[in-house]
């Protein structure tokens, strides 16, 4: 038989465990992917929080985003704004994308 303790103990545990994979799952939604379906290069790729002021750092560096491929971003929350700069100079930007309902965003 189990001792009131043991049986608090095991509530507890799984009051916990249950806290962690909602957590996780909560920081899953965050990520998600961008990719190039167009014909040009992405030179430059920036990700915010949906209405913040600042852009950020260019999230591809010296890298380039060729077409065909997409790269990883995060964001807190469930909304982003993405802009994109091809290697033709054309600035593309896409204002509250939902990151918790769809975990790919693809560019063309």
């Amino acid at each position: 038989m189990f001792s009131r303790r043991t049986a608090f103990v095991a509530y507890i545990s799984s009051i916990i465990l249950a806290l962690v994979l909602l957590s996780s799952t909560a920081a899953l939604a965050d990520k998600f992917r961008v990719g190039n379906s167009g014909g040009h290069t992405i030179v430059s790729l920036w990700v915010s929080p949906s209405g913040d002021r600042y852009w950020g750092e260019d999230l591809l560096g010296d890298d380039y985003l060729q077409p065909g491929y997409y790269v990883s971003a995060y964001v807190p929350g469930c909304y982003a704004d993405i802009r994109i700069l091809y290697d033709n100079s054309q600035v593309q930007t896409r204002y509250g994308f939902d990151t918790c309902n769809y975990n790919y965003s693809s560019l063309y």
